[in-house]
């Protein structure tokens, strides 16, 4: 039974609501997400149509791609960016399957995926063969690879690091089962990467769990190949594409786990495990909300994004498509609208 104070909340909570109703009858909602328009991106951008990462230092603007090794450093035109030159992050020139970028100042995080694959099948084997071809599953230890650099004043990279979670993710209780399943059949596959307060925040795409929870990894750099703390979300049976920190929480690019069907969306999430259950301390499950989702037909799928500006009412983001011409980066404007809604809602039922 609800107390005198809570049905005065949620009174005012709906005579709120209903005068918002009526000013939309006057006033027509503004979207949730707007496209603002795209950047204009000058120079060649290796592997341009495998775009997957982006992070923005200063005038600096840093992609990678899926394919290949290189990272790419743009520098800031007076109409968008210029590719200023190309790094390679390996001796070898072995496919890397980069998939992120977080930065903190001039440090520069990238994530490999750590995933496997199986081999693609060929109409011109013989079928006994085609049978001895599927039942490979082939480790990349490129792709096992966590960097670390900084990025100097003039477009550098100074400092190199680099470890790799694979260690960790062969010895962990859940997870290690995943470890040698190629990444398109649910296996580890690590897209999302988000940098705070001293720790890294690893998003999953795989693998998808029961009910669909989606495991995120948190540990800090120097420790990640041997210890770490799993915290799970739920995406409506998605896995994480990108992750970026936001006042109060992460914002969470959610897609299918191949190439099926489900959109893509965005998430608010406040960073606290959300499975639920009794807890012997004051913490309350995470909050994950689903904040829009992306209009169809896309160029590409959206699997990079950094903050640009954040107010009380938007997140101004800027966002970039594997499978479009040069990343095809974007601006858009994301409206807070739906998560004031659930705060407000949160609040009558405290």
């Amino acid at each position: 039974m609800h107390s005198p104070r809570s049905i005065t909340r949620l009174m005012c909570v709906l005579l709120a609501s209903s005068c918002c109703m009526s000013m939309l009858w006057c006033h027509p909602t503004p979207p949730l997400l707007k496209d603002m328009g795209a950047i204009t991106i000058k120079g060649r951008v290796h592997q341009g149509k495998d775009i997957s990462g982006v992070g923005l230092v200063g005038p600096y603007m840093l992609l990678v791609a899926d394919e290949g090794n290189v990272l790419q450093i743009l520098r800031s035109v007076h109409d968008g960016y210029e590719v200023q030159s190309h790094f390679s992050l390996n001796e070898d020139g072995k496919e890397m399957d980069l998939e992120a970028i977080a930065c903190d100042g001039k440090v520069v995080y990238i994530l490999g995926s750590h995933s496997c694959t199986r081999p693609k099948l060929n109409d011109r084997l013989e079928v006994s063969d085609q049978h001895l071809l599927i039942q490979n599953i082939v480790p990349h230890a490129g792709r096992d690879v966590l960097l670390r650099f900084t990025l100097s004043d003039a477009g550098q990279v100074t400092g190199l690091e680099r470890t790799s979670l694979r260690p960790w993710l062969k010895k962990h209780p859940l997870l290690s089962a995943f470890s040698h399943v190629p990444g398109k059949e649910n296996g580890i596959d690590l897209e999302g990467l988000a940098f705070h307060q001293g720790q890294l925040f690893i998003g999953c795409r795989g693998p998808i769990l029961r009910d669909g929870w989606v495991p995120i990894i948190v540990g800090q750099f120097e420790t990640l190949h041997e210890k770490a703390d799993v915290r799970y979300v739920q995406l409506g049976g998605l896995g994480i594409r990108e992750m970026v920190k936001v006042r109060d929480g992460f914002l969470l690019i959610a897609g299918p786990l191949g190439a099926g069907p489900g959109g893509f969306h965005v998430y608010f999430w406040d960073g606290m495990d959300c499975l639920p259950g009794q807890r012997r301390d004051a913490v309350k499950p995470g909050r994950c909300i689903k904040l829009v989702s992306f209009p169809e037909p896309l160029d590409g799928n959206p699997e990079g994004m950094v903050l640009l500006h954040e107010t009380d009412d938007v997140y101004e983001l800027l966002v970039v498509f594997d499978g479009a011409m040069n990343g095809g980066p974007r601006r858009y404007r994301l409206s807070k609208r739906l998560l004031h809604v659930e705060s407000s809602a949160a609040e009558v039922n405290r």
